[in-house]
């Protein structure tokens, strides 16, 4: 099977200069045009070809996405059950709270419907993924979700889901569509349930790349990552501690470029 570039987030910077790099050719072609009727209109020079060299799935995405992808699918069931207990009133703060005699209608809440949704689009992976195979008895929601959940982190499930190649270059495969609605499932459960939402601002040492104070760690993730756009430099959260350490000695001497 041909090589494929990984559709996650590691090759973000690649695809960014792929863009900026297709504009820059469309502006310097429309110049050429213009310059043809008026030749006070200036001719860019040709942009720099983009000699970013990209991550390389796995054979869809890259260890380091599939490991991203495998720990928000687990996830899904803690982040569940956090959701559960917010619309059961177990965790109330003083928003929760209302003024003694006021009248107050329960209904079911826009987050338990959202799991409800959760749990047929996990379901649907699931078919996909046991092809046919027996599946455990279920219960409950909460028990549902677990049991789903734990069909697909089996290490043949998981493998099979991640492992199916595009049909067409132009479009995404099933394994990027199912690693779309675990990911975006994470990011609506961890807004309902208000967990891991955490954004750290990392100024120990500069970026490696653009030299500004603009490291940034959300909660859960094994990187930071400089929060200036057209830098968006990773960089591992063990290579970032050494790094710290080793500042000190070096900053009076060296300069990031």
């Amino acid at each position: 099977m041909a090589q494929v570039e990984c559709p996650g987030g590691c090759n973000a910077t690649l695809r960014r200069a792929r863009d900026l790099f297709k504009r820059a050719l469309d502006d310097r072609a429309k110049a050429i045009i213009a310059h043809a009727t008026d030749p006070a209109v200036e001719i860019p020079d040709p942009p720099e070809p983009v000699r970013i060299a990209p991550v390389e799935g796995e054979p869809v995405y890259c260890w380091r996405c599939t490991a991203t992808i495998k720990r928000e699918l687990a996830e899904l069931e803690d982040l569940s059950a956090l959701v559960r207990m917010d619309a059961d009133g177990h965790r109330t703060g003083p928003d929760a709270e209302r003024v003694s005699g006021t009248p107050a209608e329960r209904s079911l809440s826009p987050s338990i419907e959202n799991l409800d949704e959760m749990v047929s689009v996990l379901r649907f992976w699931e078919d996909i993924a046991v092809q046919g195979a027996r599946r455990p008895r279920r219960g409950f929601l909460a028990s549902e979700t677990r049991t789903v959940i734990a069909q697909l982190l089996d290490g043949g499930n998981f493998t099979r889901l991640m492992s199916f190649p595009r049909q067409r270059p132009d479009s995404p495969g099933q394994t990027e569509e199912f690693a779309f609605d675990v990911r975006q499932w994470h990011r609506i459960l961890t807004g309902n349930s208000k967990a891991g939402t955490g954004r750290h601002q990392k100024n120990a040492i500069p970026c490696p790349r653009c030299g500004r104070y603009s490291l940034v760690w959300i909660e859960g993730e094994d990187f930071v990552r400089c929060s200036r756009g057209e830098c968006n430099r990773p960089l591992l959260l063990a290579e970032y501690e050494r790094m710290v350490e080793v500042w000190p000695h070096v900053e009076h001497t060296s300069e990031v470029a």
